[in-house]
């Protein structure tokens, strides 16, 4: 752990991290969400004609960004247990701004745009549980159910946790979670 944390701070402590870890780190309250998340919530609204509607982008990105669009624009954030932090790991003072963040207020536009989100990633699980048989896209989608008011026992996210198990796989003696295994191929 010494030599990882040596390595985040020698490359601009995790200030520089992947995006991906960034949005991580804020559904936990380890990184601060940004003051405007960088995709705007009215593209779920526009037309299918339009260049830049949410219809005409990949299935992939549909599939992240939908769940993605929830969690940002609200800021949720799940609690740390024990209230850990990585504030070592910091080069800047940016976890100043952790205490000041709060989750957003949901006027009507934001509820309409939560629920065109909300009905298309209901609208593409798999019978398996998983958000079009993506790993990560079904975690994105279990924090934006949580985000939306589900509980953590409702139906849909146990099956979804189900589905990741079925993800996994024994690799040597270690447990590996396939983002997009794929159904076709057969082991030999």
């Amino acid at each position: 752990m010494k030599a990882a944390a040596a390595y985040i701070l020698q490359n601009g402590g995790v200030e520089n991290a992947h995006i991906s870890t960034k949005f991580m780190l804020a559904l936990h309250k380890l990184y601060p969400w940004p003051a405007r998340f960088p995709i705007p919530l009215f593209v779920l609204g526009f037309p299918r004609w339009l260049p830049l509607s949410f219809h005409r982008l990949s299935s992939y990105v549909r599939t992240h960004f939908a769940p993605l669009l929830i969690l940002g624009h609200s800021r949720f954030s799940i609690e740390v247990p024990n209230k850990e932090t990585i504030h070592q790991l910091y080069v800047s003072r940016k976890y100043k701004k952790l205490s000041k963040q709060e989750a957003k207020k949901t006027n009507g536009f934001k509820r309409r745009s939560y629920q065109k989100a909300e009905k298309y990633m209901l609208s593409h699980i798999e019978d398996d549980g998983t958000l079009h048989s993506y790993a990560s896209a079904t975690l994105f989608m279990v924090y934006a159910m949580l985000a939306l008011g589900y509980k953590t026992d409702s139906p849909l996210i146990e099956q979804a946790l189900h589905g990741l198990i079925g993800h996994m796989d024994e690799v040597g003696t270690t447990l590996h979670l396939q983002n997009s295994p794929s159904a076709i191929w057969i082991p030999l």
